[in-house]
């Protein structure tokens, strides 16, 4: 991968190690005076998960569209502890198993795998998808992963990658496959973005949504007696911040007075903060 070094990829399982691509991100990272990226908070990540989920539809379209008996699938796609569940199809895809057609991917399902505090449970995301990414122990212990996987982690490292992924020549390797990817190319281009907030009139505290944030605290003024203040918020994604806001609410919920206000401690704003972050 230009100057940075070699990926090693197994002839047959066409995977690599993690820790490989890992170090030379890392390398790159200490060269530019950041500080190193551990894989575990690239495996919390809401946008590595649906690249996960997006390339494994990918390769389950290819595979159809290259059989037309659908008993005829790699057999490598076809694992040994069940078939639907080892590829997701059901779970994380929009399939209909009667015409074998895939109609796209269903990123919405990862709410399944959070604990309370809203983080990804990656340890049991990781067993949906071992022909994409998988821990082994002994002697070729470690985390492995396929190489569209393994590029994604490097770009999440350091989106400079870009630069040289581009010009991987390999066979098993597409690069306009890659940037199909939703995850990927949703990365690239610029977004409108919302704003997650949390404001209190002193007493108690509403968890909102806006595109606009200044606009919506005069407006929720006008009806307050009281002095507003902002005590947090968090630029989002126009196409997240609903969802996230819906999931606050809900996480909460034990603690509601009326609408999206809430009787929240300091505990809870620092928590909200923590919870924002996961999901991005």
């Amino acid at each position: 991968i230009g100057s940075f070094g070699t990926i090693e990829i197994g002839h047959k399982t066409e995977m690599g190690k993690v820790s490989q691509v890992m170090d030379m991100g890392n390398k790159l990272r200490l060269e530019k005076g950041l500080r190193p990226i551990e894989l575990r908070e690239i495996l919390v990540k809401q946008d590595f998960w649906e690249f996960v989920i997006a390339r494994n539809t990918q390769q389950f379209r290819y595979q159809l569209s290259q059989n037309n008996d659908f008993t005829d699938i790699d057999t490598k796609y076809l694992d040994s502890r069940d078939f639907k569940s080892s590829l997701s199809l059901e779970e994380f895809t929009d399939y209909n198993s009667e015409n074998h057609q895939i109609k796209h991917s269903k990123f919405t399902e990862l709410d399944k795998y959070r604990d309370k505090m809203g983080q990804i449970q990656y340890t049991e995301l990781m067993k949906k998808f071992p022909h994409l990414i998988q821990s082994k122990r002994g002697k070729n212990g470690g985390t492995w992963a396929e190489l569209y996987i393994l590029l994604k982690i490097l770009m999440m490292i350091d989106k400079d990658f870009i630069k040289h992924i581009k010009n991987i020549d390999i066979e098993i390797f597409d690069f306009n496959e890659f940037c199909k990817l939703p995850l990927y190319s949703r990365q690239q281009r610029p977004q409108k973005v919302s704003f997650i907030y949390v404001i209190t009139d002193g007493e108690f505290y509403k968890i909102g949504a806006t595109k606009n944030i200044n606009r919506r605290i005069e407006i929720l003024q006008m009806g307050n007696p009281r002095p507003l203040k902002l005590v947090y918020q968090k630029e989002t994604p126009n196409n997240r911040a609903k969802e996230i806001e819906h999931y606050l609410h809900k996480y909460f919920s034990d603690k509601n007075i009326l609408g999206e206000w809430f009787k929240l401690s300091e505990d809870d704003i620092n928590q909200i903060e923590t919870i924002v972050n996961q999901r991005l």
